[in-house]
């Protein structure tokens, strides 16, 4: 399957202070290399992976991030800029789709998420067209979780450490797995979005939910975040 990537990469990385405090959290290194470009090259060195386009958006320090795609010889990166307001993620995700205008599916991979993840198996699978958005997902403690039915479609979510939650299917047997910050999107998603310029992305799913398919695949992978110290 042929793909679009998306790597949001537009967030102020608040959680890598002071590392953050002249750099965007994508351009922070880790053994000497930027954390987008481990990202980068693992999709673009990869002989059964089939990427079109990439896009990343940006806005904390955007203006290294685009001198840094200038000098990028390996693939064109579109940038989605939200230099003058950021657009949390669901707005983030919107605008990226409304610049593609393209009909193959989106991999979503924030950009500080390490995973030995196998994208090409899951890539290779043929999409079913009634699905908006997979989202990669995990057994793994978080504070947050995606709340899920026995077909592993989107019901809810929940923080429990605030108490807060959303629950759209009051289902008995809901399970509860971590979101990895990974997803396969559906183009058909975008006219179907909020009117709204910035809002996140979580509850404008589950605002949908009742009429459209959210899935999850629950992975074994390794997930590890970043994009905090």
């Amino acid at each position: 399957m042929v793909v679009n990537l998306f790597i949001p990469s537009a967030g102020l990385g608040t959680r890598l202070l002071p590392l953050t405090a002249d750099k965007p959290k994508a351009l922070v290194e880790i053994n000497g290399k930027p954390m987008i470009q481990y990202l980068l090259d693992k999709f673009l060195d990869n002989d059964f992976l089939k990427i079109d386009k990439i896009i990343v958006n940006v806005h904390h320090f955007a203006d290294l991030m685009i001198d840094f795609f200038g000098n990028y010889d390996k693939h064109k990166i579109i940038i989605s800029d939200e230099r003058e307001q950021l657009l949390d993620t669901g707005g983030g995700l919107k605008q990226a789709l409304q610049i593609l205008k393209d009909d193959k599916p989106l991999l979503v991979h924030n950009v500080d998420i390490e995973t030995d993840f196998n994208f090409p198996e899951f890539l290779n699978k043929k999409p079913n067209d009634n699905v908006l958005s997979t989202l990669i997902v995990s057994k793994r403690e978080t504070s947050r979780y995606l709340l899920f039915d026995d077909e592993m479609k989107l019901c809810g979510w929940k923080n429990i450490k605030t108490g807060e939650s959303i629950i759209v299917d009051e289902k008995d047997d809901l399970q509860s797995f971590a979101y990895s910050g990974i997803q396969l999107v559906n183009p058909k998603l975008l006219p179907l979005m909020s009117s709204e310029k910035v809002f996140p992305l979580i509850p404008e799913y589950l605002r949908l939910a009742n009429d459209i398919n959210f899935a999850g695949f629950n992975s074994n992978s390794y997930f590890n975040d970043l994009g905090k110290l």
